[in-house]
């Protein structure tokens, strides 16, 4: 009986996508498929059940965050958030600080971000939306920062925080630079 209530929520995000579609394409708007950035860090992100005691709730802001866009959507849900529960956990900002950098990957194009045992790599698109002058200035100053001699479509990060905080603050304002 649970699972159908969530196939029912399911059934509903995909009826209102298909309207916001089919209202953007009346309005003679393009129609644009984003295409949302896989980010695999070895960080723990989650709702807590002490913050958040109800699943139903914590699906429904799993999805919310899952859905955001940009940075102001984050905030926005955020925001909602904390009016409803209180101030967020800590394992809750570091779950919002990886949407955020899923956010700006997403908006670059970046086609994935996995972090692996000695660095983090980013995998870019073709259609990556990185200021190729900024890039190359990065690549000359920060010797963290390396093209993949096997695969130039990568670069290899090598930020050594194992705090996680301190590591997604690290990322984060890496991607920011590339714009």
């Amino acid at each position: 009986r649970e699972q159908s209530g969530n196939i029912m929520d399911i059934g509903f995000d995909l009826y209102c996508q298909m309207l916001d579609d089919t209202v953007r394409r009346l309005k003679g708007e393009k129609h644009r498929k984003i295409i949302r950035t896989p980010v695999f860090l070895k960080v723990d992100t989650f709702i807590p059940d002490e913050y958040i005691s109800d699943q139903k709730q914590k699906i429904e802001f799993y999805k919310k965050f899952e859905s955001c866009e940009n940075e102001n959507e984050i905030d926005t849900v955020m925001e909602e958030i904390t009016d409803r529960f209180g101030k967020p956990p800590y394992n809750l900002l570091i779950l919002i600080e990886l949407e955020r950098i899923r956010a700006i990957s997403t908006e670059l194009q970046i086609e994935e971000i996995i972090e692996g045992e000695m660095a983090i790599r980013i995998r870019m698109s073709s259609d990556a939306k990185i200021v190729t002058k900024k890039l190359l200035e990065i690549l000359k100053t920060d010797k963290r920062i390396m093209l993949d001699p096997k695969d130039k479509e990568v670069l290899i990060c090598r930020i050594c925080e194992t705090d996680a905080e301190k590591k997604l603050f690290e990322l984060k304002k890496l991607l920011q630079s590339f714009t």
